[in-house]
């Protein structure tokens, strides 16, 4: 009694009418579809399928009470997870079982479930892909998505603040000499040394090499967390893509992107994974380890919170590669020491600190939470509105997100719990000694969008971290659906709304550049650098 008929949805030859497909409302939902099948990916890891158990080629009867129990032991034993592996307990011993009908004309055989799961090969794993073209892969890709996000930075690039101040005083001074000038009250070797290397080339191609030394650097942390060293801590690749693309991908991040002045927040990330990761077997490995501790201290102050990781990490584990990292660490703690309290930091202080328990509340729900997951557009529209000044949701955000950080330090792993702790030891001695100018308290000025963002950065690549983690509570239900939220809120809203930095204004660079080529030696040329700043050159 049913009739149909098919009716074409293409488009082809068709006079008139209008199209029902709205791309721009179907979008979303297409993404949502993509993420929600990933997340589900993530999250499952294949415990929906069925684990058989076998002896040899035939299958060997067992009562479904012992192979349910066999099976959960396999599937906790294979079952990737984000946290350190922890010895597995359970059926250790051989099952011999008969069934009941069963006449025992033949001996049974013995069956360890652990070692007789059936494993369905597959043509190509990551694990048949050389670690070191795995990290290559990871270096080009992350190279290439950092530059998508500011292309000028290669194409047309320009110094950004101290950049100016770095080139000048190398040329200026000679890269010897400008290498042990402190810059409000601490060292900061990488960018001298940077700046003294680039003197080798034409001074046209100063700022690119800055950019492009400044992107392999942002990019280390990434490429390190594919080494084999962190197989132990996340042995789950999909993890390490998560938060490899979330690193890369961070919103309200603008102001560390591809810069070199700012690296020093990108290899503080590195020298902390450095402390937690496995110890290297060869001496390549721990020199390296030493050279980017030693230079990660001398070229800021997060050598200081680098102190009481190093010792918790030691009571941990009790590694002698601990305790010498504890010493280069220790020796740059004691330089920078020095040179601040031998230094007049007159760049600091020029502002009222204007601490209180509500401005801290602005600061972290705002630039932290807020920026982090919707990002610094979204942050500074919502920051106009009533209801944001009215303090009461600004207060809710800020125990929400701070009891998500207490939950990681009650629940998480040793090395999360530390990177929870180093990233706010970090902001904490950010919020003490801010570099703030001007009448208007430091507090009230690093509320606004996009100010200061980088006091933020190691706290947001923590959160980042923690809700990754949630996502790998396998019996937490709520603890998983508030990091899944929170993280496809992100990658909806602030991935897409942050992802594109506007452009440096062009301050037409290279005519500077021929002007001074041009000028006798003697003269002084200044060049405009961004953001509104400014850089002097000695002709020699």
């Amino acid at each position: 009694g049913y009739t149909y008929t098919s009716v074409p949805i293409n488009w082809y030859n068709r006079a008139t009418g209008v199209s029902k497909l709205k791309i721009k409302e179907m979008g979303s939902r297409y993404l949502f579809i993509v993420l929600y099948v990933w997340l589900e990916q993530l999250l499952a890891r294949g415990d929906y399928r069925r684990k058989l158990v076998a002896s040899g080629a035939t299958r060997t009867a067992l009562p479904p009470q012992v192979e349910e129990q066999a099976e959960a032991e396999v599937m906790h034993a294979t079952l990737p997870r984000i946290s350190a592996p922890q010895p597995l307990s359970g059926a250790a011993t051989a099952l011999a079982v008969a069934e009941p009908d069963a006449q025992p004309a033949t001996p049974l055989r013995a069956v360890a479930p652990p070692r007789e799961v059936e494993q369905t090969p597959t043509p190509t794993r990551a694990s048949d892909i050389p670690n070191w073209a795995i990290m290559l892969i990871v270096a080009v890709v992350a190279w290439a998505l950092i530059l998508s996000r500011r292309p000028d930075a290669i194409f047309n690039a320009q110094f950004w603040a101290e950049d100016g101040i770095w080139y000048s005083q190398a040329y200026n001074l000679g890269a010897l000499p400008a290498l042990l000038i402190p810059n409000v009250g601490y060292l900061n070797l990488i960018p001298r040394l940077v700046a003294g290397f680039s003197l080798l080339f034409p001074m046209l191609y100063a700022p690119l090499i800055f950019n492009i030394i400044a992107v392999v650097a942002q990019s280390s942390p990434v490429i390190f967390l594919f080494s084999r060293r962190f197989d132990g801590l996340i042995p789950n690749r999909a993890a390490r893509v998560a938060l490899a693309f979330l690193y890369i991908a961070l919103p309200n991040s603008f102001e560390v992107n591809a810069t070199i002045t700012n690296t020093q927040w990108h290899l503080a990330v590195l020298t902390f994974m450095i402390v937690i990761a496995a110890v290297p077997r060869s001496i390549a490995g721990k020199a390296f380890d030493i050279i980017v501790i030693l230079l990660s201290g001398l070229s800021g102050p997060f050598c200081v919170a680098l102190i009481p990781i190093l010792a918790l990490r030691w009571l941990m584990d009790r590694r002698g590669h601990t305790i010498t990292l504890f010493v280069v660490n220790a020796i740059a703690v004691g330089v920078q020491g020095f040179t601040y309290l031998t230094t007049t930091p007159l760049d600091r202080a020029k502002s009222p600190l204007g601490a209180s328990p509500l401005e801290f509340a602005r600061l972290v729900a705002g630039q932290l939470f807020v920026g982090a997951s919707l990002g610094m557009n979204q942050y500074a529209r919502i920051m106009g509105k009533s209801w944001w000044a009215s303090n009461k949701l600004v207060v809710a955000i800020t125990v929400v997100g701070l009891a998500i950080f207490a939950f990681a330090l009650w629940k998480g792993s040793n090395g999360l719990r530390l990177f929870v702790l180093y990233a706010w030891l970090i902001y904490g001695l950010g919020l003490i000694s801010p570099l703030a100018i001007g009448p208007i308290p430091a507090w009230v000025q690093m509320t606004s969008p996009g100010a200061s963002v980088r006091y933020e950065y190691l706290p947001m690549v923590a959160f980042v971290t923690v809700l990754v983690w949630l996502l790998s509570r396998r019996r937490a239900l709520v603890a998983r659906s508030v990091g899944a939220l929170a993280l496809i809120v992100m990658l909806l809203v602030g991935v897409p709304s942050d992802w594109q930095y506007p452009p440096y204004i062009n301050l037409h660079y290279s005519s500077y550049v021929q002007q001074f080529d041009a000028a006798p030696a003697g003269t002084d040329v200044t060049f405009p650098t961004n953001p509104n700043w400014s850089m002097t050159l000695h002709k020699h």
